[in-house]
């Protein structure tokens, strides 16, 4: 028995020492492949940041061509005022001041004053006209949380309707603040039944006070935007028959 055990113990040590010199091969070959990888890591890490630097110019350039747009966008109002209102040179600066004053107090861009200065143009106003009333104008839209070229465009649209006066922007504008402020209706909606009606009014000698706070009341009812604007029309036309 002895002699067997001695036999078996034999390839055991000698298989235990072959498994030994694999595992240190294996380790070596590792280690090699370690080298091999931080070898490797450094080139990458500069792929890495030369990536991470590429995306950040891709940004700025992004950045830079939305500012362009803008900019671009702020001119072609400016110069649209400038043509429409014919302004002398010193007058187009004067609006370019005013734009930026504008912008700074209230919660619109100065490309958006400029946006709502081009519509105030359109509807005939001069350039001092223009200056005058469009802080007005923002006011108004900031009331009604208008964009401030609808607003302006719905406000001269209902002036020239119903024949009211630059000169009296700023009563005008105080008429729509106080109809939409105390009745169930809003500036847009003035704006639209103000298209069916306002001409009518006009002609009947009916003022803008008058026309609005009935538009207020028939929106208190229900009847709003150009559905207030044709009842109305029907009721003024039969008065006048």
């Amino acid at each position: 028995m002895a002699t067997v055990a001695g036999a078996v113990t034999v390839p055991l040590r000698a298989n235990t020492t072959g498994f030994s010199a694999a595992m240190a091969k294996a380790a070596k070959s590792l280690g090699g492949v370690g080298e091999q990888a931080k070898k490797t890591q450094k080139p990458l890490a500069n792929v890495g940041a030369a990536m991470a630097g590429l995306a950040g110019a891709m940004i700025g350039i992004k950045a830079a061509s939305a500012g362009l747009a803008v900019f671009q966008k702020f001119e072609k109002s400016m110069v649209r005022v400038g043509a429409v209102t014919k302004a002398s040179a010193a007058e187009l600066e004067e609006l370019d001041k005013k734009t930026q004053q504008v912008a700074t107090t209230t919660t619109y861009t100065a490309t958006e004053v400029a946006e709502g200065m081009s519509f105030m143009a359109m509807a005939g106003m001069s350039a001092a006209q223009v200056m005058g009333g469009i802080q007005t104008a923002a006011e108004l839209a900031m009331a009604a949380n208008m964009d401030l070229a609808q607003s302006t465009d719905v406000l001269t649209n209902i002036m020239r309707g119903m024949g009211v006066e630059t000169i009296d922007l700023q009563e005008a504008a105080d008429v729509l603040t106080a109809t939409m402020t105390q009745s169930n209706t809003t500036v847009q909606m003035l704006g639209e039944g103000m298209k069916y009606v306002a001409p009518l009014a006009k002609s009947a000698g009916l003022s803008l006070e008058d026309v609005s706070a009935a538009m207020g009341l028939l929106g208190n009812a229900g009847i709003q935007a150009s559905m207030a604007g044709t009842t109305l029309r029907q009721a003024i036309s039969k008065m006048a028959n």
